[in-house]
């Protein structure tokens, strides 16, 4: 195979609309110029977030979007007095989008936590770094019953980067969510940005460029 093979195949997977932005798009009724019947056909093979109930007198989706990111090994947690891991958090509330005193331009609409596993030095070298919400020395024992509590009764759709060592960090550490549905980013960055790879967070940063004048509250 020549390397103009390789290009055009390649170039074929540029911008790839894939199913995880199409259930972003369908939890927000986001048609973007599609006609919902399309986009519930879309949707089809996620047939939980098709159930899901509406918020009142919208089409928008009553969910929790709980978006991790965990530090860590799944090994560690057959040592807990060794164990060292960090769990990063943040959950949007869409109720919060449709309430009258809600200002959908606000930081506090996202909930943000930090919570940290291991010796005392280990939690101030990691807290410090932290720039949202308040960083929280837990044991995993805390750690596990914080992270059920903000995800109880509700439907939820879980956010990952990749993602696949933090879903083996929940099953190791029996942190039980059921999300409706999980979205990776790589994934569903992919049309947005019109990219044929699955591209790291930090060049998914440099793309979307956050730090500019007025976005300042959601990068810091």
């Amino acid at each position: 195979m020549d390397v103009s093979t390789i290009i055009s195949e390649s170039k074929a997977h540029k911008g790839l609309l894939r199913e995880e932005l199409l259930l972003l798009r369908h939890t927000f009724e986001l048609h973007l110029g599609w006609p919902r019947e399309l986009l519930d056909e879309a949707t089809a093979k996620a047939p939980k977030i098709l159930q899901a109930q509406n918020l009142p007198s919208s089409w928008i989706k009553d969910l929790l979007i709980v978006s991790l990111d965990i530090e860590g090994h799944p090994d560690q947690l057959t040592k807990e007095s060794a164990g060292r891991y960090q769990v990063r958090l943040s959950i949007l509330d869409t109720r919060h989008l449709q309430s009258d005193t809600a200002d959908t331009r606000h930081e506090s609409l996202l909930q943000t936590y930090h919570l940290c596993v291991g010796p005392e030095k280990y939690f101030k070298k990691k807290s410090w770094k932290f720039c949202f919400g308040k960083s929280r020395h837990v044991t995993l024992e805390e750690l596990r019953d914080e992270i059920q509590k903000l995800s109880r009764k509700r439907d939820i759709i879980l956010v990952l980067h990749g993602g696949s060592s933090d879903l083996s960090f929940l099953r190791a550490a029996q942190i039980h969510i059921r999300p409706l549905y999980i979205i990776d980013t790589q994934k569903a960055a992919q049309h947005p940005l019109q990219l044929d790879y699955r591209c790291k967070i930090e060049r998914m940063l440099e793309l979307l460029k956050p730090i500019r004048p007025g976005n300042a509250s959601q990068c810091w």
